[in-house]
This record gives structure tokens, C-alpha cells and sequence, in this order.
């Protein structure tokens, strides 16, 4: 995705002649991309070094009531993300809106429908041959919407769509539902691009990972199901009874074994959803860098300019003032800027849950030694672009020289305190 963004922020670039481009950090690129290439090969000998642990990190087993929980909130906020534009349904999703069905097909996803005919004129209308359905098919903006999109039809997929979400909330087969209410949504998203902001992505890439964990193991219609069934057949561990409500093994006295209430699950997803929330809040909160935020306003203007927020707060402004909205600012750039630190929180709590074997012997230093040298190459890019990116701070004892050896005598301690604690 990233690739994509820059070959494209490229690709404009070239397109507008009046921009100057910094050839300094152009010709820098070289000397950029081989330390990055050494910090990615020191990444991957810290994980090879630690095999062991970063297999049980990622083939572990866990309680499915946390993602269940997660599963019944998110559909809800689902519903609650489309339901924010319903003065424009018709607006944005039916052909008597801003797209009519042609438009949208051509503006949103030109190269699947290179092969179909809009049936004006000679042209018939659908695809003109099979290769051009495979051509179709080959893209990743599928929709419903691209053939049947007028009020009518959008009303009838919307109320589909609230219906298998309510479902995969409740958990009623909890699978088939999910894929239905990913795709019935991304249908709507990927019909017009206009009302996109960075939640839209954000709710495609959670919701995908939610696809692969079996959040349906708990508070769920098919576990209830599930569970009755069993306690039928006598082939269920309650909770007051053998196993605690956990499952028995089998026995003499219980032949089959008696399955758990609450099966576990594999951890992966979970664990995915969590690293990539630290680095998209890590970066967020980076970001979050200019004067207003510092000046703690950037909230209040998020709320209260209309090309800003989707309901009206000035009631709520009022009532909270100035001050209240310049705590509430501060509070998320720095909740969002230390986010990781929880995430690092979590990996040092399953450790000591897991109960890993220390590393000794050369793996250990072997470890550290990386740590540091990746700590080492990532101020090496800072240091080697600053200059040609920063901008100059006011003639002061705390120079630009001073901050980046502060930076750098940091850095290298983070990353030497995080190799020393790899034996624990």
C-alpha cells in the first residue's frame, strides 16, 4: 500500500511542472535505501534468533470472548459509520445522484469494465465476452451497485446489509455472515470514493482481520446453539462441573471427553489487529506535529468547521469551551503518539504469561548486538535526511545540534535496553 502511495505521490510530481523537486534528497536515495536495507536485515536476524518465541507469539492459542466482544461492538459501529450518511444515500449510491450507473463504472473502476457496454447507442449493454467478465473479476472494486444502483435497488442491498450485520452481531452463523457484511459494505464504499475519509480504510483492513478470527466461539447464537446441543448428548463441561466449564480430556468416565464452553481460539488475528493499530496510531500521533496541535486547537476546529464534522457539535463546544477542548486535544496526540508503548505493554505481559526461557550464551548477545545496530541505522536516516527536511529552530541553546545528539544518545539507549531485556 505504501509502494502504491509513493509511486503514485511520484507520479503526480511528474505530471506538475511547476514542481520543484528536492534534488538534495534525491541524491541521497542511494546511500537512504542501503541503510534501510540493513536495518530490514537486522530486523529479520532479531526474529530468526528468536524463532521459538516468535512462533508461539503468532501459533498460540486464546480465550475467544475478547474478539466476540470486539465482533458485537464493531458491527454495531459498522452500521453506526453508514448510517452517518444517510441524508445522502441517494446522493452518493443511486444513479439519480451525483454518478449516474455509466459514470461510476468509468470514474471508479475503469479498467473491469473496459468490456462492457453501456447499451447506448450501438453498443449492447453487459459484458461483450467472457474475457472481458474475467477482466471484471481480476479487480478488486466489486459492487453491486455498478449494475443495479437506482433508490429502489440501494434500498433494498441497504436494508441487506443492516440485516446480515445484525446477524453477525448476534453471531447466528457468524462466518457466512461476516463475509456477506464485509462485502455488502465495501458494495456501498466502492461505489463512490467522494465521502471517503481514513475511517472508510481503517473499517476495511478491521474488518478483514475480524474475517479470520472465529469470533463466533463466544457470545455468539451458534455457540449458544452449539453448547445446548451438547449439554443434551451430557458431552458438556459446565462450569460447576468436571473441567470447570474448560473441557475434560478423555476418561473412563467420560469416554468422548466433555468440550469446553468456550473453545480457544488461534491468537494470530487478534495479534494482527493489535501491531497494526500501534502503528497506525504511532503515526497518527506523529504526524500531529504543527503549531495548532501544540497550541492545543486542532480539536476544536475538527468540530466545528463544516467541511470537518458529520453532526453539529456548536451546542457541545458551548457548553465544553476552549479550554476543555485544548486538554481533550493534547491528551489525543500524545494517546495516539504512545500508543506502541501499550502494544510493547501487552507482548511483555504475554512473556511473563508464557513463561519463555531466557536466552543465553551467544544468542543473547547476538540479539543485543542486533538491537543496537538497528537502533544505529535508524538514527543513521534521520540524521543523513534531516538536513535537507527540518526546519530550523530559533537561535537558541537548544540547537539542532543538541536535539539530534539528544536524539541519538536516546535512541541508541531504547534500543540497547530493549536487546538487554530479550534474555528475559
Amino acid at each position: 500500500m505504501l509502494g502504491f502511495s509513493s509511486a503514485a505521490a511520484f507520479a503526480f510530481a511528474l505530471a506538475d511542472p511547476d514542481r520543484i523537486p528536492n534534488d538534495v534528497a534525491i541524491a541521497m536515495s542511494p546511500t537512504v535505501g542501503w541503510v534501510m536495507l540493513a536495518c530490514a536485515v537486522f530486523a529479520c536476524l532479531i526474529f530468526l534468533l528468536q524463532s521459538e518465541r516468535w512462533r508461539r507469539w503468532w501459533l498460540t492459542n486464546e480465550d475467544p470472548r475478547p474478539i466476540a466482544a470486539f465482533r458485537i461492538v464493531f458491527a454495531f459501529l459498522c452500521i453506526c459509520n453508514i448510517n452517518d450518511l444517510w441524508e445522502y444515500f441517494t446522493f452518493l449510491f443511486s444513479d439519480e445522484g451525483i454518478f449516474i450507473s455509466d459514470a461510476a463504472r468509468q470514474l471508479v473502476a475503469p479498467a473491469q469494465f473496459k468490456g462492457f457496454g453501456d447499451g447506448i447507442g450501438d453498443d449492447p449493454y453487459g459484458f461483450f465476452d467472457v474475457p472481458a467478465v474475467l477482466e471484471f473479476f481480476k479487480g478488486h472494486k466489486y459492487s453491486l451497485l455498478y449494475f443495479w444502483d437506482t433508490p429502489t435497488a440501494m434500498w433494498v442491498q441497504l436494508i441487506g446489509f443492516y440485516t446480515v450485520t445484525v446477524l453477525f452481531m448476534f453471531g447466528w452463523k457468524t462466518r457466512v455472515m461476516g463475509v456477506l457484511s464485509f462485502l455488502m459494505m465495501n458494495s456501498f464504499f466502492l461505489r463512490n470514493h467522494l465521502f471517503w475519509e481514513g475511517t472508510e480504510l481503517v473499517y476495511r483492513v478491521f474488518f478483514f482481520y475480524l474475517l479470520l478470527a472465529k469470533s463466533g466461539h463466544a457470545y455468539s447464537i451458534d455457540n449458544w446453539l452449539r453448547t445446548r446441543k451438547l449439554r443434551k448428548q451430557g458431552l458438556l463441561s459446565e462450569r460447576h462441573g468436571p473441567g470447570g466449564g474448560a473441557g475434560v480430556a478423555p476418561s473412563p468416565e467420560h469416554p468422548q471427553g466433555l468440550q469446553a464452553v468456550y473453545r480457544l481460539i488461534p491468537a494470530w488475528p487478534c495479534n494482527l489487529m493489535m501491531l497494526n493499530l500501534g502503528v497506525l496510531y504511532c503515526f497518527t500521533g506523529v504526524v500531529k506535529n504543527g503549531h495548532v496541535w501544540a497550541k492545543g486547537d486542532a480539536l476544536y476546529y475538527a468540530l466545528n468547521m463544516d467541511h470537518f464534522y458529520r453532526f453539529y457539535p456548536q451546542e457541545v463546544s458551548s457548553i465544553l469551551g476552549l479550554n476543555m477542548f485544548r486538554l481533550a486535544t493534547w491528551i489525543t496526540h500524545w494517546w495516539e503518539a504512545m500508543f506502541p508503548m501499550m502494544v510493547l505493554g501487552t507482548i511483555i505481559r504475554w512473556g511473563i504469561r508464557e513463561q519463555l526461557p531466557r536466552l543465553e550464551g551467544w544468542r543473547l548477545w547476538a540479539v543485543r548486538a542486533c538491537w543496537v545496530a538497528f537502533g544505529l541505522g535508524c538514527l543513521a536516516v534521520v540524521l543523513i535526511t534531516l538536513p535537507v527536511h527540518h526546519v530550523e529552530l530559533p537561535k537558541s541553546w537548544w540547537t539542532t545540534q543538541r536535539v539530534q545528539i539528544f536524539t541519538a544518545v536516546g535512541w541508541v539507549a531504547l534500543m540497547a535496553a530493549i536487546g538487554g531485556g530479550s534474555g528475559s
